[in-house]
């Protein structure tokens, strides 16, 4: 234990190592301690150990939730990137709430991350807020969490938001909206991929060509593909290019 308080970091960090590799409840108040260590890795490390212990100890929780509402941005941010989305409890689904409405928007985009990653049904009313929020980093944000509950992808909300998010002004929206549009195969859904290779904005064509390339069955999936090879951007003349040669691949007959 000593070595958690040497001075170097790295030796703070090999200290840590070897308490995660005990797996024994003993070292989580050292653990929960590190957690706040003034090097970041450090941090790091103590809270993906805490986040993967199989231990069912009961300081574990209790311990991460008063991270999550400590004073220091960084530690909140932290806790719930590196433990909140693998540590299924009950307790932390209300704190999450609390935290995406941090005044830190890291904190914040990271709590909408983690509601989507807990897969429950009650914070769906929560994202789908966020979808609209006037902020674009909070509305990527909350499409991203939405990836995560593919389970939800046909409810008629989501559905709904999705659309919008497509067409959304801030083009990194956009391009996250596509990784849903894909697998939600509806009509609507499909249509909008295909205008998205139309976008003003040369990134969300080059997304929108290679998930388009892996639909099948659609007839306008090589029309598509064919016209982008005149896109006037050159990265997406090459991914377009690039994508069909894997559909000719794939499918074993030619398409120039």
């Amino acid at each position: 234990m000593y070595a958690m308080k040497d001075e170097v970091a790295y030796v703070r960090r090999a200290a840590i190592a070897v308490l995660g590799r005990l797996n024994d409840p003993q070292v989580i108040p050292a653990l929960l301690k590190a957690a706040k260590d003034e090097d970041h890795n450090v941090g790091a490390d103590a809270l993906t150990i805490l986040g993967s212990l199989k231990s069912t100890d009961a300081r574990v929780v209790p311990g991460l939730l008063k991270l999550a509402q400590d004073p220091e941005p960084g530690v909140r941010y932290m806790t719930i990137y590196y433990t909140f989305g693998k540590i299924n409890d009950p307790q932390i689904f209300p704190v999450l709430l609390k935290l995406i409405k941090d005044v830190d928007q890291s904190v914040r985009n990271e709590a909408i991350r983690a509601l989507g990653q807990s897969k429950d049904s009650q914070a769906l009313p929560a994202i789908l807020k966020f979808a609209k929020d006037p902020d674009p980093q909070m509305r990527l944000a909350a499409i991203g969490a939405l990836i995560s509950m593919v389970h939800k992808k046909n409810d008629p909300q989501v559905l709904s938001v999705i659309l919008k998010a497509a067409k959304d002004p801030e083009a990194s929206v956009r391009q996250q909206v596509l990784y849903l549009l894909s697998p939600l195969k509806t009509p609507e859904a499909v249509s909008a991929l295909f205008e998205s290779a139309e976008d003003q904005d040369p990134g969300v064509r080059m997304l929108a060509v290679q998930i388009i390339a892996q639909i099948e069955d659609h007839p306008q999936v090589v029309p598509t593909i064919q016209r982008m090879l005149e896109d006037p951007e050159p990265n997406v003349r090459s991914t377009a290019k690039s994508v069909l040669q894997q559909w000719n691949n794939r499918h074993a007959r030619p398409v120039k």
